[in-house]
């Protein structure tokens, strides 16, 4: 889109940051995501993001799961 008005346009970048994981751990009967994220202090927000592709319905014994990362 071009302004009209004299203004400069404003892009933002299409390009998302990839999550990289620098530690894991496997999950372990009762688990849950809500339970990981308290025993590893990490916002639900954070877990997510280091985890984009994780489906909390679904989780399984043994499925290793990123606990830390940037």
């Amino acid at each position: 889109m071009i302004p009209t008005d004299g203004a400069k346009a404003t892009y933002r970048s299409l390009v998302q940051r990839i999550p990289v994981c620098t530690s894991v751990v496997g999950v372990q009967t009762g688990d849950s995501c809500f339970s990981i994220t308290q025993r590893f202090k990490l916002s639900l927000g954070f877990f997510g993001y280091i985890n984009p592709n994780l489906n909390c319905k679904k989780l399984f014994v043994g499925e290793w799961i990123c606990i830390d990362g940037n």
